[in-house]
């Protein structure tokens, strides 16, 4: 089952974290006649972004595996709507919700790339890049679709949009939720998922402004993981019955009334 799955993926893990590892191990790798192209193209980066972001998406899919697992261990209580307007607005925060869980999963994602490239190093202002809303530098022929991830320039400006994204399906969640009658533990995963995200944006730019200094990089690191988990911890908690649940329970309050 799911415990068997996850036992297998943190196995698979720790090769995953060597096939990475390797790629730095080379004795040649900063020789420009033997380089690989992703080493010339990221001016000799520690080690493959690809082999990096995979290790760090691997390691974001156990962890939170494990945490809705663990989350539904503790907590199996779902939320049961008196109404079909009620019921209608919990379907569309979920479908809200969802969508900010999977661009700020996708944000971390292309932080990998951005950390692997050193790409935070390719612009330090904002809201600009360069001066610019849209950079310069953006696509360069001779990358083709690389130019996402090797491309210092573009690995920054799409991990912004991405975080942006982020923002904004988080605004529509909270804006969403405002009318709901939600329940504390659900109200106080909104106001956690609100206040990491708060924390979150305000340590990106910093690490920009900064210059990537490695305490606020690495704070930013582990923010993405906080905010996902606030995400998680969110989707658990306004978790529906099943429709045949909740006329199940109208049926029985009505025979009681009866």
């Amino acid at each position: 089952g799911r415990l068997g799955i996850l036992f297998a993926l943190g196995g698979a893990q720790g090769f995953v974290g060597w096939w990475m590892v390797s790629s730095g191990l080379r004795q040649d790798k900063m020789d420009v006649e033997k380089a690989e192209e992703w080493q010339l193209n990221t001016q000799f980066a520690t080690v493959s972004p690809y082999r990096l972001t995979a290790h760090l998406s691997s390691a974001l899919v156990i962890y939170m595996l494990l945490l809705w697992t663990g989350m539904g261990l503790i907590d199996k209580r779902r939320l049961a709507s008196t109404s079909a307007k009620t019921a209608a607005g919990m379907s569309r925060l979920w479908g809200v919700a969802h969508g900010a869980a999977s661009f700020a999963g996708l944000t971390a994602f292309s932080g990998g790339f951005v950390a692997g490239n050193h790409a935070g190093l390719a612009c330090n202002d904002w809201p600009f890049m360069g001066g610019k809303l849209i950079p310069d530098d953006l696509w360069d022929d001779k990358l083709g679709w690389k130019n996402l991830t090797e491309n210092l320039v573009t690995v920054q400006f799409d991990h912004r949009l991405l975080a942006y994204g982020t923002l904004a399906c988080t605004a529509a969640t909270i804006a969403q939720a405002r009318a709901l009658p939600l329940p504390p533990r659900a109200r106080a995963a909104l106001h956690t998922v609100t206040a990491l995200m708060t924390i979150q944006v305000s340590l990106g730019v910093a690490t920009l402004w900064g210059g990537v200094p490695i305490e606020l990089a690495a704070s930013h690191q582990s923010g993405s993981v906080a905010v996902l988990t606030a995400f998680l911890w969110l989707l658990h908690a306004i978790r529906s019955a099943n429709p045949g649940y909740r006329l199940a329970t109208a049926a029985q309050g009505a025979a009681k009334a009866v």
